[in-house]
């Protein structure tokens, strides 16, 4: 079994009037996938936050091992699901799989490593500079528990928007 952990990218195109249908439809696939060993967490990104297309959802999921996601991938809940998702969405979904921070910057066949590191940097370094002073200046828990608190709000906050919202600005740069 393979000690790193995977990341699958998941890109889903739907049709123009079926947002809302997918939206319904997400949750459920999410679910199913949590139950299946290995499942560590999912992140949905509405469309036009990491690709250019108003109708594209990405759905980023963590395995504990690519052993684990294949059972998950393989798995008859799994095409089932996406049969029911062909009604309202174009094509067949475009997948990627990764084992580390990469799967952000995948768009285009992938920039070269030193510029994921340079955005990266951009992306975290005002997390880091700012929002652990921010919290000590309204949270009273100890230098460790504001420690706790800053690196979990730094971590979401990157994860969820600083990493996406970079890639997106940077995009012109990260595909020349």
């Amino acid at each position: 079994m393979s000690k790193y952990e995977v990341t699958t990218v998941i890109y889903h195109r739907v049709n123009e009037g079926d947002l809302d249908q997918y939206r319904q439809w997400q949750p459920r696939i999410t679910k199913a996938c949590s139950q299946f060993e290995g499942y560590l967490d999912t992140q949905v990104v509405e469309p036009g936050i990491v690709t250019q297309d108003d109708n594209e959802f990405v759905l980023v999921f963590r395995f504990a091992s690519e052993e684990l996601l294949k059972l998950w991938i393989d798995s008859d809940t799994r095409k089932k699901l996406l049969e029911e998702a062909e009604s309202f969405t174009i094509g067949q979904p475009k997948i990627a799989f990764f084992t580390g921070l990469e799967h952000w910057f995948s768009q285009g066949g992938g920039p070269p490593r030193y510029k994921m590191t340079m955005v990266t940097f951009l992306s975290i370094w005002p997390l880091v500079h700012f929002l652990p002073g921010f919290i000590n200046q309204f949270l009273n828990f100890g230098s460790l528990g504001n420690e706790f608190i800053a690196t979990a709000l730094i971590v979401v906050t990157m994860s969820y928007v600083a990493l996406p919202l970079s890639c997106k600005i940077f995009s012109f740069w990260l595909k020349s």
